[in-house]
């Protein structure tokens, strides 16, 4: 990943690596490999993208778990989002058209339509915010990756 502009791409995050792996120098140049990597990955993903299919419409997906616990702190209660996507666009700022993924053409409608295998609905999964009306989450609006490279971003795409 000799190309990857680290100077330009997450260089408020890259010192944290360092901050992870308690001072310890084999641990720091770990952390800073793995985050190379990961970063690296996602940015020449981006160019693999847009060199096969220009002016193509591209999502990128940032998927994982949080904590299943209520948390006051982050106004979260486990029960109500156990089964629960949550879509955090940074407000909107980090995709095309926040109000075209809620349209029937979008990608968290077709997500809840009937698959073949069932719907997400059928599996008792929602998503938040349901609907375009309503504003993401805000403990879990997006966070670093979405910013980096969400639709904000030259480099990105829709997050």
């Amino acid at each position: 990943f000799d190309t990857f502009p680290f100077s330009t791409c997450c260089e408020a995050m890259y010192p944290k690596c360092t901050a992870t792996s308690d001072g310890n120098s084999n641990g720091v140049k770990l952390a800073q490999e793995v985050y190379k990597t990961y970063h690296g990955t996602i940015y020449n993903m981006f160019g693999e993208i847009s060199t096969k299919f220009p002016g193509a419409h591209a999502v990128f997906i940032d998927v994982h778990a949080q904590k299943a616990a209520d948390d006051p702190k982050i106004e979260i209660d486990a029960a109500a989002f156990e089964h629960t996507i949550i879509a955090g666009t940074q407000d909107g700022r980090c995709v095309k058209d926040r109000a075209g993924i809620y349209s029937k053409l979008g990608l968290l409608f077709e997500m809840q339509k009937e698959f073949s295998k069932g719907s997400l609905a059928a599996e008792r999964v929602s998503i938040y915010p349901p609907n375009n009306d309503i504003p993401d989450h805000p403990r879990y609006n997006g966070g670093h990756v979405v910013a980096e490279y969400g639709f904000n971003n030259t480099r990105g795409l829709d997050v």
